[in-house]
């Protein structure tokens, strides 16, 4: 399971990814489990999100005190132990 955040209203939420696919016609959608409670996002909970909104954990650092987001592409990382599920 890869290891990301998902950028919400109440912030950078750590999740961990479960699986992968095309079930929509615009966009990528993860299936993504919770890591820590944030706001209405409760651990270990499961949601589907896109893939637009979910950061890789290795992308994000912090700089005078703020979170920042390095460039990042879904397409170098690699997903080891993530399921890719079809449409």
């Amino acid at each position: 399971m890869t290891l990301a955040y998902f950028d919400s209203f109440a912030g950078l939420v750590p999740c961990r990814i479960v699986a992968v696919g095309d079930w929509s016609d615009s966009s990528s959608l993860a299936r993504v489990q919770y890591t820590a409670t944030r706001g209405a996002y409760k651990r270990g909970q499961f949601d589907t999100q896109t893939l637009r909104h979910i950061i890789p954990r290795n992308a994000v650092y912090v700089r005078s005190g703020q979170y920042r987001i390095r460039a990042y592409s879904w397409a170098n990382q690699t997903n080891k132990g993530v399921e890719q599920c079809e449409s």
